[in-house]
């Protein structure tokens, strides 16, 4: 991940930043971890957070596929603290912002929560739970997942003049790449998807307001014209600015 010359915080690369599984079952909107019993789950991408090793804990079946799981974990450990530091370095640079405190205390969890990930990833990799893959073409069959869940990369990572944070407007995570991204998801469930975080990030992180995103309004409208439903859920955000954003259900 490199860093981009600017007053405001921005990206060029995919970040390597791990979650909390109980952070995600929120974001997700699962309340009860038993309604995932029996149910194959897909978590694109999943980076190196803990919630395939949460899911294991709990006899939930998990598979969770990231193109840098081809790292070993010597080097998958050093790319999350790297990406994590360096995220927080950009942070407290911009004078916009002015967050320091807050996000240190978010990027000790990341670091924490890596830490479950590297203790896993090895023995994961070796029973089928994180595998290399990545969006917008998966290698999965049809419906080989009842239940897939994708975070922090759509409408995030969307170029920042509409409201992601990546600094190169001519991403190859345009539009289309998002709209075929949410079909190829759609591929591969049974049942449902659920896509967080679905809101702007400048107006969550300058503003402190919640607003849906524009790309993820788009995708909505045309979900509708194929006569596909949709559920727009305001669930928690374990951040330090303002503790909600919207998730985005599609029910097959």
């Amino acid at each position: 991940m490199k860093e981009v010359q600017s007053d405001q915080f921005a990206l060029q690369n995919i970040a390597f930043f791990g979650r909390s599984a109980e952070y995600l079952c929120e974001l997700f909107d699962i309340k009860d971890i038993k309604s995932l019993e029996g149910k194959k789950v897909l978590d694109c991408p999943g980076g190196p957070s803990g919630l395939n090793k949460y899911f294991k804990d709990h006899q939930i079946h998990c598979v969770s596929v990231d193109p840098l799981y081809k790292l070993d974990s010597e080097a998958a450990a050093k790319l999350g603290e790297r990406d994590v530091d360096n995220c927080l370095q950009l942070i407290n640079s911009d004078n916009k912002a002015k967050l320091e405190t807050k996000f240190t205390n978010f990027a000790d969890v990341s670091h924490n929560v890596r830490k479950i990930f590297i203790a896993d990833y090895e023995l994961g990799k070796a029973e089928g739970r994180y595998v290399v893959d990545q969006l917008p073409q998966l290698s999965f069959k049809d419906q080989s997942f009842d239940v897939v869940l994708s975070s922090h990369l759509l409408f995030l990572y969307a170029p920042k003049s509409v409201g992601g944070i990546t600094a190169d407007e001519h991403t190859p995570l345009n539009y289309q790449w998002h709209l075929d991204s949410v079909f190829e998801l759609m591929r591969v469930a049974k049942q449902e998807v659920r896509i967080a975080r679905c809101s702007r990030f400048d107006t969550y992180f300058y503003e402190h307001r919640l607003e849906l995103h524009p790309w993820a309004k788009r995708i909505i409208d045309e979900l509708h014209a194929k006569k596909i439903k949709t559920e727009l859920i305001e669930t928690p955000l374990h951040g330090p600015i303002i503790s909600a954003t919207y998730m985005l259900r599609i029910v097959l």
